[in-house]
């Protein structure tokens, strides 16, 4: 009489154990990078289009209030580091977006944008010292904890700085202009007027790169970084891109 197996061997329940495990772990670790991707990818496009909508809203100049007004908005100055946040307290990573005001009848005879951003009393604060601002204050904040670095490697240095995108007062030119390194403090009371006075100060129209980092890393852990492009002198939307592998500068070739 032939002896029928009534059950499995502990090895080979094991063994099954072992390779079902293995396979939902390799499932598991698929979806989670799959997620991880898409969310950093989300927070890219996100960066992109806030920095697109400054160009929109700097398209057409707009007066402030109704009727015979003496002010229009130039454009946009976007702030990058700022130690104070819009109720003042303290920062935690967040970009700050302000109107650009002037006098909406400017007359003159301008050696430049920059130059008729002055001679218009192009401001973004109503009095110097004190954070009210004279139009719209946004605040922005990259999503799923993305970190805006600049194109240094070692370590990954958090993006300071500014980007003025503004209107010529007579022509309606728009133009952009890049201010990297230094801290532009509107949210501790310092003037846009102050900045453009100043000698030691330069915004200038040249390339600016931003690194999105995935997680905030301010080392080589965070892995690749994605380039975010605005480019010299870029009047429009169009200027700001996302830049291929072999064009990004976030990325280190040494």
């Amino acid at each position: 009489m032939t002896k029928v197996k009534g059950g499995f061997t502990l090895v080979e329940v094991s063994l099954f154990l072992a390779i079902t495990g293995l396979l939902f772990l390799g499932v598991t670790i698929g979806v989670q990078n799959s997620i991880f991707q898409q969310r950093y990818n989300d927070s890219v496009q996100n960066f992109v289009e806030f920095l697109r909508s400054a160009y929109a809203k700097t398209e057409n100049v707009q007066n402030i209030g109704t009727g015979d007004t003496k002010q229009a908005i130039y454009g946009k100055l976007i702030t990058f580091g700022e130690a104070k946040n819009l109720t003042g307290d303290e920062n935690n990573g967040e970009v700050f977006m302000y109107d650009v005001i002037g006098d909406a009848k400017c007359k003159g005879s301008f050696n430049g944008t920059l130059d008729a951003l002055k001679v218009c009393n192009a401001e973004v604060l109503k009095e110097s010292g004190k954070r009210e601002t004279i139009g719209l204050a946004e605040g922005y904040r990259p999503k799923w904890s993305a970190a805006i670095q600049t194109t240094d490697s070692e370590p990954f240095k958090a993006f300071k700085g500014a980007i003025l995108i503004t209107r010529h007062p007579q022509s309606g030119t728009i133009n952009t202009f890049p201010l990297v390194g230094n801290t532009v403090e509107i949210n501790e009371g310092k003037t846009l007027r102050s900045y453009l006075m100043d000698n030691n100060i330069s915004f200038a129209s040249k390339q600016v790169d931003f690194c999105v980092n995935p997680n905030g890393y301010s080392d080589r852990s965070g892995g690749i970084r994605t380039d975010v492009r605005i480019e010299k002198g870029a009047r429009n939307s169009a200027g700001v891109e996302i830049m291929p592998d072999d064009k990004n500068d976030c990325v280190s070739r040494g």
